[in-house]
């Protein structure tokens, strides 16, 4: 057999493993986080958000302003799920208000 009878069945194999990590990874259950700003105050504990090009209606037991820099947490990779805390500054403790920090289209 010669080299050339090889590479369909290394191509296609590659393709499998390919395809079944990438649906491992989207379906992995793990929590992360991701920095945004308030882009308004929906009341009862409830402030819109904007990620990655959409808006998202999110909870906080914290009192926040709009336009103020917060850390979403994404539990086990379940954006129903979301809730707001404060981004504060390790050193100091307060809360960090970064204008244009991120771009409207973030």
């Amino acid at each position: 057999m010669n080299e050339d009878n090889y590479n369909p069945i290394i191509i296609k194999i590659s393709e499998s493993i390919t395809k079944a990590v990438n649906k491992a990874i989207d379906n992995a259950k793990y929590t992360w986080e991701f920095r945004t700003k308030i882009v308004e105050d929906l009341g009862s504990g409830y402030y819109r958000i904007k990620y990655c090009g959409r808006e998202y209606k999110v909870r906080s037991s914290y009192s926040l302003n709009v336009g103020a820099m917060v850390r979403v947490v994404v539990p086990n990779n379940r954006f129903n799920d979301m809730y707001i805390i404060p981004f504060y500054s390790i050193s100091s403790g307060l809360d960090l208000e970064l204008d244009g920090y991120l771009d409207d289209d973030d």
